[in-house]
């Protein structure tokens, strides 16, 4: 089995997988670059991955990371086969690709060096692996079409758009990479950011891009399968930088921010009835506060003073 060290981030990839099996359930995680086509897109389908990799590495034991040459169809199902050797029923497994995808009307397949792989290739691997859960989340061009081809399955499936027709390149992996440890991404407020959570944020993200562009939507983000609780990342929280522009305590009682109030106490209200609901009514109604939400976040941003701008020197007035 092949080897590579990616010490910049901090994994070994594969090596870890030789680990004896936990008695605990574990998530194990292969997030895959695929091809490109152009240098600006090689290096930002291989820049996104990385992140998706950090962040995964920080809530889940076992991560693997291909890209370059190494993401190709042979490696990816070694991984795969490494992965059912160490897993058991009680563990989840996640499967993230970031890249082009292709799809001629019949069939989906996934754009990575040497030979392209489609769907049933993918359902076979994911089946031999032992697990409770499983996720698949597909952020580029034509990654809907995926639905037809695992209806029924038990995997949840999240993707960049609703069907095979929407080919252009996606806004969908760079929202949902910021998902990932983003306060607003975080609607329950556990510092824990979950899939859903995040391909919710990235939806809702992916509208506004369009509606403040002014262009016409070229893709529509879609889910199916069992609703999973699955933990992506960990939101962070660091100190403001110097010059980091806060609130003042005289906006106290800006409406803006009772406004905000009421929507948390809306979602908080909504989660309790979630049962209730049922998934579809749930999340249909979460989406609408959350964009509610993520408008009011930005009145009160652009109403925010800094510290810098209340103590900076003013021109002395001359006039008498």
């Amino acid at each position: 089995m092949k080897v590579r060290c990616f010490p910049e981030l901090g994994f070994v990839m594969l090596a870890n997988l030789l680990a004896l099996p936990s008695q605990a359930a574990e998530t194990r995680a292969l997030v895959v670059s695929g091809l490109g086509g152009e240098p600006l897109y090689e290096q930002q389908f291989r820049e996104l991955s990385e992140r998706v990799a950090r962040e995964f590495d920080q809530v889940m034991p076992h991560v693997v990371l291909l890209h370059g040459e190494m993401a190709s169809q042979a490696q990816i199902r070694t991984t795969f086969e490494a992965f059912a050797e160490r897993s058991g029923p009680r563990d989840s497994l996640v499967f993230v690709f970031v890249g082009h995808g292709s799809f001629d009307g019949k069939a989906f397949r996934f754009n990575v060096p040497g030979r392209d792989f489609d769907a049933r290739a993918l359902q076979g691997w994911l089946e031999a692996v032992p697990a409770r859960e499983r996720v698949v989340i597909v952020t580029g061009s034509a990654s809907g079409a995926l639905h037809e081809a695992f209806d029924g399955s038990d995997v949840s499936l999240f993707t960049a758009t609703r069907s095979g027709n929407e080919k252009n390149a996606t806004e969908f992996p760079d929202h949902f990479v910021d998902a990932l440890g983003a306060e607003a991404a975080d609607v329950d407020k556990d510092r824990l950011v979950s899939v859903e959570e995040a391909f919710m944020y990235t939806e809702s993200a992916v509208g506004r891009h369009f509606e403040q562009t002014r262009q016409l939507a070229s893709e529509h983000a879609r889910r199916s399968g069992p609703e999973t609780a699955l933990v992506l990342a960990k939101v962070e929280s660091d100190p403001p930088a110097p010059g980091t522009r806060m609130r003042l305590p005289k906006d106290r009682d800006d409406p803006a921010l009772e406004r905000r109030a009421e929507i948390e106490a809306q979602i908080e209200t909504l989660r309790t009835e979630k049962s209730r609901l049922g998934p579809a009514e749930y999340f249909s109604q979460l989406q609408e506060l959350l964009l509610e939400l993520a408008m009011v976040e930005q009145q009160i941003e652009d109403g925010k003073v800094g510290f810098d701008d209340i103590f900076a020197e003013q021109p002395e007035d001359t006039s008498e």
